[in-house]
């Protein structure tokens, strides 16, 4: 939920300081992959924390994840399908590069549903 919340903060231009750093240190978890909207909240939060080499083995990790488990699980599946999409879409976007944010979005778009989540983002 912080992670939303300071991310939907910084989108409409309020600076929250250094609050990302006061996140807890998600680097045990970079290698879950229980459910990926969790691990694209965590890599928002590790990229917007400066944590780059944790940032770097979770995206080495879920490249991983995505290439090597088992088709009939679902995460893996997601994971796959659009999910390393979507953590390359937020790393440029986050690093200012909106054309290649663009670029690896667009193609996925109608299918960013299927990562799942809270009812809570539903109205907006």
């Amino acid at each position: 939920d912080a992670v939303s919340l300071l991310w939907r903060l910084e989108l409409e231009g309020v600076n929250v300081g250094d609050r990302w750093h006061n996140l807890p240190n998600l680097k045990e978890h970079t290698d879950d992959h229980v459910l990926f909207f969790n691990d694209i909240h965590m890599s928002i939060a590790l990229q917007k924390g400066g944590y780059v080499d944790d940032e770097a083995q979770m995206r080495k990790s879920l490249l991983e994840f995505a290439n090597s488990a088992d088709d009939d699980y679902t995460q893996a599946k997601v994971c796959r399908e659009v999910g390393v999409a979507i953590s390359d879409g937020i790393r440029h976007y986050i690093s200012g590069n909106y054309d290649r944010c663009a670029k690896s979005m667009v193609p996925i778009r109608d299918r960013i549903v299927t990562i799942g989540g809270s009812n809570a983002q539903v109205p907006l």
